[in-house]
């Protein structure tokens, strides 16, 4: 509990400021110390949201025993074309539950933008302002109406204002969804 309050002030600190709008136990580790007291900083205002994180389908249950609580309104998962386990359950759940989602790993950490057997057609997708196979990939998960933040992560600068870019598409109907999933699979 100790150090987990040490962490937890020390991000305080670290941003210089005295007020988080999210905060989340990542990988949900310890989450029912750690929980009372992120509450305890909530209804002081010192914290807006709280959340859990976990990058694997194997710590779900837990994650959604958690939201069944009420207690927190966010989670964060990894979520993209070809790692789709949290439509099963976890995406049905935040919807019904009210609780934000963010999406980490919307690119596969790198490897669906670079990692590519083919060259995909960007063709079809032109129409909708998209220029990059990130960006198709980033749309791809923006579609999901469940899903309300993504943390594309990059090395590389001009890579951020590309990714960034897809936040101000118009939303893929479902047909070029299916068409970008094609795509990644091929």
């Amino acid at each position: 509990a100790e150090t987990g309050r040490r962490q937890i002030a020390r991000s305080f600190e670290l941003l210089q400021t005295p007020h988080i709008h999210v905060f989340q136990i990542h990988n949900m580790v310890d989450w029912k110390t750690h929980l009372p007291y992120l509450e305890g900083l909530q209804e002081k205002g010192d914290i807006d949201l709280i959340g859990v994180t976990y990058t694997y389908p194997s710590g779900f249950p837990e994650m959604m025993e958690i939201m069944n609580t009420g207690r927190i309104q966010t989670i964060q998962i990894s979520y993209n074309v070809l790692e789709r386990t949290p439509e099963e359950e976890i995406l049905p759940l935040a919807a019904e539950l009210g609780i934000g989602v963010i999406v980490m790993r919307p690119l596969g950490s790198g490897k669906l933008a670079k990692d590519l057997k083919h060259e995909p057609d960007l063709g079809p997708l032109s129409e909708f302002g998209i220029q990059t196979w990130p960006q198709a990939l980033l749309s791809w998960v923006l579609g999901e109406t469940r899903v309300q933040v993504l943390i594309p992560s990059s090395t590389q600068p001009d890579r951020i204002t590309q990714n960034a870019t897809a936040g101000f598409l118009p939303l893929l109907p479902q047909e070029m969804r299916d068409y970008v999933e094609s795509e990644a699979r091929r």
